[in-house]
């Protein structure tokens, strides 16, 4: 995680790359538990919150939230046993 004024970064060492790549930037909205959520568009290498998938829930909500919302798009949902 990275943080620059109101952004929080976020970047994610994948299966199938070796250094971590861009997965979402959190934008502060005036409390701890208010973060919009974007996620990283690697074909514009750009951050949206425009553009998320209608299944992805609120577009904005805590830190934990935006990060696992975010790791379902990238990483597909996980397996219970």
């Amino acid at each position: 995680m990275t943080y620059r004024g109101r952004f929080c970064y976020v970047a994610a060492r994948l299966s199938s790359q070796p250094q971590p790549r861009p997965i979402l930037r959190l934008r502060y909205q005036g409390s701890a538990d208010r973060w919009a959520i974007g996620i990283y568009l690697a074909s514009d290498q750009r951050y949206t919150e425009a553009e998320l998938p209608t299944s992805f829930g609120p577009k904005t909500g805590t830190p934990e939230q935006g990060i696992d919302h975010t790791f379902v798009l990238y990483a597909g949902p996980s397996r219970q046993p």
